[in-house]
């Protein structure tokens, strides 16, 4: 082999080959973790012990799962991992706000309360890695106590290096302030949340149409119950007391090594070249020294700048745009205040109160396709439910649309979508995110150059483009195939197991709303006779049988949510004349 005369040329070859670890392939450990979550679930429903359903709270509580626990005692540091959350008075989204949390902020935990039985799909790195654990937590914040649901609270090292903190990190050091990483509060604006910079603009999303519902998340939700009314008061809330407070006032010594961790994810890495197999291997087949020592030190900065770690809700919200503005596509949104909207969004709203995650990272929105040929519902990660009026127009009753929205809303819980992009190879994303964001803000090159130091000068310019090359490359090729796969998730369900999951805690969540979880077997019998099933291809034959097998384990329901048929009969009314 002759020497190499034009790097670009020659040794670009030897790159790509030598590049290839963060070109992961898919795997299938959600599927079997999915098989074994259904399995648990059939389990504990017919062993486990649930709050006794003696009273209205306590027949919600039953419904919904929740163990008959004492509330235990906790002694941990965690950090708010989603856009906004209220902090509560009492241990449920209906009861009074006292405070907000922005996604950052710092909170000691005291107290554990309403425990539930996790999912195998549902442990992504939230509070509490054990089999069960609690859904709400009581938490101190400076001055601030209140309860707050224990999911959206992440523990702050996995936070450290997200593409998140990375990006908060750089941008500290650039203004000279650097050290303050993950630690410092961030307040949460229209353009911080909507994502990454410099992320590929994938075809035939409507990003303007999900920016605005993104932009409407970004005020929490308040679950407050009405007087009198059958459903809950629905409401977006500016006028609350920030309760935030940042780590380092929370907790100085961890504050320290997050900050510590942030720090060096973000900082240019040193390309170490003195044994490297690269070098080795083109110098022994005649490459020019200062060549093969470029070769050497650009495929290791590529390996270094797209090492894995785990997606946190920081990625889940950027690709959850993502699919958000694909899903909406160039279909017309219904706007907020029109009835039908209105109506969709009360129903989702009270089962949402419910939840184990009525804050998820992005926030809940219930949005209406005006799509009459598209029988379909779909949960976007973080948040957003999307549903059309197809699939309004197919539903028979209130009960029909509680019980697949209950169903949206545990993929949410469980974050299902999040799953499958990281099976897809996703988790080289909090590193490439950072990368995209200077690459958009012209900061690459400088961010470059200082790794770039022992080179020639008159190979630097050329290494850097190749690094560039590479990891724009790597960037685009991750970015699509997580939101494809996320896609696929949404539209066709990640797998059978997990649709049957779904099945069944949104059962649990639609009864303990007080709709009837026996409309989730009208509902699935009827869309498997007349478009092939609900979940696409991987519509198993033994959902309705799984449904009907845990159905006797619920509270029974004599009576629905007062006044559902009347509702309903007006729903249809709008709906001939849309």
């Amino acid at each position: 082999m002759r020497k190499c005369s034009n790097a670009v040329g020659e040794c670009s070859l030897v790159l790509a080959i030598l590049t290839i670890p963060w070109a992961l392939q898919g795997c299938s450990g959600g599927a079997k973790s999915s098989a074994a979550s259904v399995a648990s679930t059939k389990s504990a429903w017919s062993t486990d012990q649930y709050t006794a359903a003696d009273t209205d709270v306590g027949l919600r509580m039953n419904a919904a799962r929740i163990l008959a626990t004492p509330n235990g005692s906790v002694d941990q540091v965690m950090q708010v991992a989603s856009v906004c959350v209220l902090m509560h008075k009492g241990a449920s989204a209906v009861t009074e706000v006292v405070g907000v949390l922005n996604d950052g902020d710092a909170v000691r935990v005291i107290e554990g309360a309403h425990y539930f039985r996790k999912t195998a799909t549902g442990a992504m790195g939230e509070f509490s890695a054990d089999e069960t654990g609690p859904s709400w937590v009581k938490v101190e914040s400076g001055a601030f106590v209140g309860w707050v649901p224990a999911r959206c609270l992440f523990d702050p090292m996995v936070l450290a290096t997200s593409s998140g903190a990375i990006s908060q990190e750089r941008a500290a050091a650039k203004a000279g302030n650097s050290g303050k990483g993950f630690s410092e509060k961030v307040k949460r604006t229209a353009t911080t949340m909507k994502g990454a910079a410099g992320t590929p603009i994938l075809k035939g999303a409507n990003y303007p149409a999900a920016d605005a519902i993104l932009l409407a998340c970004a005020t929490p939700m308040a679950y407050t119950a009405a007087p009198g009314a059958s459903y809950v008061k629905v409401e977006r809330k500016g006028d609350i007391p920030d309760a935030g407070q940042p780590l380092a006032a929370i907790d100085p010594e961890l504050a320290q090594r997050v900050a510590a961790a942030t720090a060096a994810a973000a900082a240019p890495p040193s390309a170490e070249t003195g044994g490297s197999a690269i070098g080795g291997l083109l110098g022994g087949l005649g490459v020019d020294s200062d060549q093969a020592k470029m070769v050497s030190v650009v495929a290791n900065l590529v390996t270094e700048l797209s090492k894995t770690s785990p997606l946190t809700p920081v990625e889940e919200r950027i690709l959850g745009r993502e699919c958000l503005a694909l899903c909406i596509g160039e279909t017309k949104v219904l706007p907020p205040n029109d009835p039908i909207a209105r109506y969709v969004h009360s129903v989702g709203a009270r089962i949402a109160s419910n939840s184990t995650l009525p804050y998820p990272s992005i926030g809940f929105a219930f949005v209406v396709l005006d799509d009459d040929e598209t029988i379909n519902a779909m949960a976007v990660p973080g948040g957003p439910i999307v549903i059309t009026t197809g699939m309004l127009k197919f539903f028979e009753s209130e009960n029909e649309l509680a019980s697949i929205l209950g169903h949206e809303i545990a993929h949410v819980e469980e974050r299902h979508g999040l799953q499958s992009a990281t099976d897809s190879g996703a988790e080289v994303l909090p590193k490439l995110l950072g990368i995209a964001e200077m690459a958009s803000s012209g900061e690459l090159d400088g961010f470059l150059a200082g790794a770039l130091e022992q080179l020639p000068e008159a190979l630097r310019a050329q290494a850097a483009g190749l690094i560039r090359d590479q990891l724009m490359s790597a960037l685009n090729s991750a970015f699509e195939s997580a939101a494809t796969s996320m896609m696929e998730n949404i539209q066709k369900g990640p797998n059978q197991a997990s649709e049957t999951g779904a099945d069944l805690r949104g059962m649990s969540l639609a009864r303990a709303a007080g709709w009837d979880p026996v409309a989730l077997q009208t509902v699935l019998q009827r869309l498997q006779t007349t478009t092939g099933g609900y979940g696409g291809a991987n519509y198993s034959e033994s959902r309705l049988a799984d449904t009907g097998e845990v159905l006797p384990f619920l509270p029974s329901s004599a009576e629905t949510v007062a006044g559902s048929a009347e509702r309903w009969t007006k729903l249809d009314e709008l709906l001939s004349k849309s």
